[in-house]
């Protein structure tokens, strides 16, 4: 988890904060990848550290700027006169801000209402042509939650003049879709979307002042890549999901060799099935041949003329008629002259 000058900042989900991991080629502020699932609502959760020192402050400012957009140009605060301070330095570690939901103008509905951050899904279009209201440079940093975090001093509720409240907490529209190009090939698939909670009061304030100079004001920066896991695996982030191997061929079972208990009840088996069965006489023409009543003789015996002569009485002669004489062709002759 990224901490800087005993500040820590953490992007939670479900109450707890997501698995980071670090970007090795920021070297200016700590920025790290974490996995972004469709859906998920998240909060952004700042600790001060045993160690942290107040150095004058009174108030804690936390800026958001989550897809390249300020958090309706707001900022968070905190009162930090109440931890537990020895000689300026925070005995032990608080929780500064959790920042759940931000407050906005629905200008659709003519409401002021309560949103949440919750992830979504972001889809490559063809089309050139940017989303209302959006620039390339902002489109650049989407997949983006950057957190600044410093000390001030007392600050000062100041009521809306320059503009119109309504303009000045509307909420960004949300992303479904994006040209390619614009990306230039960043590996990002998610987004940010306000999702409306509840309705709430309208807002006529905005607070100002109390920036410190020196070491004391100086901002931390944090900077979170929010990517789908698929593009954290193909940044080898997290290891690829492994090919399934198939089921293992069914193991051929040992021969052996049958105990005398089993020999017997297979026979006893036999028995009964055998005692089921009809009484039915079978013979075969084998047996037929080998009757008592039947002399067999042997089938390459030569018999002799007798033997021929008397079972021939030339009952089985037929006598076939000679075939008919073929008629030759007819020519007649006659004594007429043409």
């Amino acid at each position: 988890m990224p901490t800087s000058h005993f500040i820590k900042a953490e992007i939670i989900v479900n109450g707890c904060a997501l698995d980071e991991y670090s970007d090795v080629e920021a070297t200016d502020h700590p920025t790290s990848y974490i996995q972004a699932e469709p859906g998920q609502e998240y909060a952004i959760r700042v600790t001060l550290l045993e160690g942290f020192r107040k150095m004058k402050a009174i108030n804690l400012i936390v800026e958001l700027t989550i897809d390249g957009t300020p958090n309706n140009g707001k900022f968070e605060y905190r009162e930090i006169n109440d931890m537990p301070w020895k000689i300026g330095i925070l005995q032990h570690e608080k929780i500064a801000k959790f920042i759940q939901y931000t407050d906005g103008f629905d200008k659709q509905r003519g409401q002021w209402r309560r949103y949440a951050f919750k992830f979504g899904h972001l889809a490559m279009s063809e089309d050139e042509k940017l989303p209302q209201g959006l620039r390339s440079d902002t489109m650049r940093q989407l997949g983006s939650i950057k957190v600044v975090v410093y000390r001030a001093g007392r600050l000062t509720p100041v009521r809306h003049s320059e503009h119109d409240p309504e303009d000045y907490w509307e909420i960004p529209d949300n992303l479904s879709s994006v040209p390619e190009k614009v990306l230039k090939g960043a590996d990002i698939n998610a987004t940010t979307n306000y999702h409306p909670k509840a309705q709430t009061q309208r807002n006529d304030f905005f607070v100002k002042g109390g920036y410190l100079s020196g070491d004391a004001g100086r901002e931390q920066h944090f900077t979170f890549l929010y990517r789908s896991k698929a593009a954290l695996q193909r940044l080898d982030y997290l290891p690829r999901d492994r090919t399934p191997t198939p089921d293992p061929a069914p193991a051929i079972p040992e021969a052996r060799s049958m105990t005398q208990a089993e020999v017997d009840e297979l026979k006893a088996q036999i028995g009964r099935l055998q005692a089921r069965l009809p009484t039915v006489l079978v013979k075969t023409e084998s047996e037929e041949r080998l009757s008592p009543d039947v002399k067999a003789e042997p089938e390459d015996r030569k018999r002799t003329r007798q033997e021929y002569d008397a079972e021939d009485d030339g009952s089985d002669i037929e006598e076939v008629a000679p075939p008919a004489k073929k008629r030759g062709p007819i020519i007649e002759i006659s004594d007429d002259e043409d």
